[in-house]
């Protein structure tokens, strides 16, 4: 998923297709529960797409560029925010960068660089369509 605000914006590396790629407007067309879900970003709508398909049963992994999730936001309730999010169950990679999706079949291979250690390393899955 792609998690950039009611306007998603596309990246390199990220086409989307609203059926394995989404936006946050695709998440709500989903018509089973995700085995993972990654946010490509820490936005506010793509954190709630993603506290309700935790919920109901899927992996959620946020990809944040920055250290704090929503932008904007008084950075005590972001910090708040944050941390019921992981009481959910969401898996927060701050300070990191998509750099591009492998697909091979089913399995989709996110390939997640870290901006302060400059390492990089792949959250995988098995897309279910």
């Amino acid at each position: 998923m792609i998690a950039t605000g009611s306007d998603a914006v596309s990246l390199p590396g990220l086409d989307i297709d609203e059926k394995r790629i989404i936006t946050s407007t695709g998440a709500l067309e989903l018509s089973k529960v995700p085995e993972h879900l990654v946010l490509v970003g820490g936005g506010v709508i793509g954190l709630e797409m993603g506290s309700v398909w935790k919920r109901l049963g899927a992996k959620v992994t946020v990809v944040e560029f920055t250290d704090a999730i929503a932008a904007g936001a008084d950075i005590e309730v972001a910090k708040t925010f944050r941390r019921s999010l992981e009481q959910q169950g969401l898996t927060f990679r701050m300070k990191s960068k998509v750099l591009g999706v492998d697909k091979n079949g089913e399995k989709l291979t996110v390939n997640v660089q870290d901006i302060v250690k400059n390492s990089t390393d792949k959250v995988s899955w098995l897309a279910h369509n």
